[in-house]
């Protein structure tokens, strides 16, 4: 859910709601790798797992393991195809936690 409340402060804000998880797609431009990803938010606490996808089914697989916010995740490098991106996930104890941004890191192949 985005958090607008606080927009004549200037401030924006993905944020977690109860228990369930956040969630972000990513597409990996052509003829590049995603090599390492980094969330950034305000529970330092909380995790994120990265995944590559695949348009053409439901399955999804882990790419680097259980990284705190704040923390850089260098994933098992993902080389862009026609049909994949990746999905990052990050988790919430039950806590309004904000998600300010994030990266990923890419190399060209």
């Amino acid at each position: 859910m985005i958090e607008d409340d606080d927009i004549a402060s200037n401030e924006l804000y993905l944020h977690s709601f109860s228990t369930s998880d956040c969630f972000a797609f990513v597409s990996i431009p052509k003829f590049f790798t995603a090599t390492a990803v980094r969330i950034y938010g305000s529970n330092t606490s909380e995790n994120y797992y990265v995944y590559e996808a695949n348009i053409n089914t439901n399955t999804i697989t882990l790419k680097g393991s259980a990284t705190a916010i704040g923390s850089e995740n260098n994933i098992t490098d993902v080389a862009s195809t026609s049909t994949n991106y990746l999905v990052i996930r990050v988790t919430s104890a039950g806590n309004t936690d904000e998600i300010h941004g994030g990266f990923v890191e890419i190399t060209a192949t």
